[in-house]
């Protein structure tokens, strides 16, 4: 049998298009699952840049007259569970009268703020007494909502002019 022009144009055509779908991209190689995408490995978060900062407010802390006090810091935790844990705050020496040497708090909760999920700023505010001390270092830890804690940081307050 002789082939036309126009039959070996059809047979060349679907020659062509038999290759091109049996070779043709995304296959994924068997198997019938698409890969998935990686995801962050879960782990502590890391903070960082802790300032402290008087806005000069009265407050009351154990029934007794103090001045507010606001700590900040950036954090960064790849897993995203900050919210749902909790700030450490410890207090050395211990001020105030009762003396305080530490407290914790939720996180997000009425003294504690948070932007972000990943990353963000964490504000703590609360009510400080110094009574007869001049200053203290503040150290500060977080733990996400796995438990996991953070690094340390630390910064030394000097009591303000006038405060309790």
């Amino acid at each position: 049998m002789r082939m036309t022009g126009v039959m070996r144009r059809v047979v060349g055509l679907a020659a062509v298009l038999l290759i091109a779908t049996s070779c043709g991209g995304g296959g994924g190689g068997g198997g019938g699952q698409s890969p998935t995408a990686p995801t962050a490995p879960p782990g502590p978060p890391v903070i960082a840049n802790l300032g402290a900062a008087f806005p000069n407010e009265a407050c009351t802390v154990l029934g007794a007259a103090g001045i507010t006090h606001r700590l900040t810091f950036n954090y960064a935790d790849p897993d995203g569970d900050v919210s749902g844990g909790e700030v450490r705050i410890t207090l050395a020496p211990p001020v105030g009268d009762p003396l305080i040497r530490s407290f914790s708090a939720g996180v997000p909760s009425v003294p504690v703020n948070i932007t972000g999920t990943t990353s963000g700023l964490i504000t703590v505010t609360f009510c400080i007494r110094f009574g007869s001390a001049t200053s203290t270092t503040e150290t500060v830890v977080l733990l996400d909502r796995a438990g996991n804690r953070s690094n340390e940081l630390s910064v030394t307050v000097s009591k303000p002019a006038g405060a309790p």
